[in-house]
């Protein structure tokens, strides 16, 4: 199996295909708040580089897939966010993830 046991617990839930696309709304959104999360400031090297960065065929694919490494990728993102607090803290969110 490719998902850890989390990701199973769903199924107990009853949550079946139809509510994908939900779930899909709900990867994507949080992946484009994680885009932002860390940033302080966007100058125009900045934005050309997120720019080049999220519309590449790597992260187009994974938003048209629906792929988990999204949810992943904004729990990193909220980990260096929240390590300028609490570096306890932060690994929590990395263990987490």
């Amino acid at each position: 199996m490719d998902y850890p046991r989390t990701w199973q617990l769903f199924f107990y839930l009853g949550i079946d295909q139809k509510d994908t696309i939900y779930f899909e709304a709900a990867f994507v959104s949080l992946f484009f708040l994680g885009i932002f999360l860390f940033l302080a400031e966007i100058n125009k090297v900045t934005a050309a580089a997120l720019a080049c960065g999220i519309f590449s065929p790597a992260v187009l694919m994974g938003i048209e897939r629906g792929n988990n490494d999204l949810v992943i990728f904004f729990l990193q993102a909220l980990s260096l966010m929240v390590i300028r607090k609490s570096t306890a803290a932060s690994a929590g969110v990395i263990v987490f993830a």
